[in-house]
């Protein structure tokens, strides 16, 4: 598969985005996780006080890899600090 592009998502989990802004996060992540096309290069990194990757390193776009990302997006919460 040809690669296209890569696409960082950085998101902001520190508690001030606690409540409506965080479920306007996580759907709007959603939304973008769903619209990439194949072959694109995606990773998710959090922040707060610390940060974490979803993937070590960023995954090609697939079945697999969005189900992990999706799942991932659905457990988020403002709890990095």
């Amino acid at each position: 598969t040809q690669v296209f592009s890569e696409m960082i998502f950085i998101v902001d989990r520190s508690g001030s985005m606690s409540g409506t802004k965080m479920n306007s996060v996580k759907e709007t992540l959603q939304m973008f996780l769903r619209s990439l096309p194949e072959g694109t290069l995606f990773n998710i990194v959090s922040f707060g006080s610390s940060f974490s990757k979803l993937f070590p390193e960023s995954r090609e776009y697939n079945e697999k890899s969005l189900q992990e990302a999706t799942d991932h997006v659905t457990k988020m919460s403002a709890n990095m600090g």
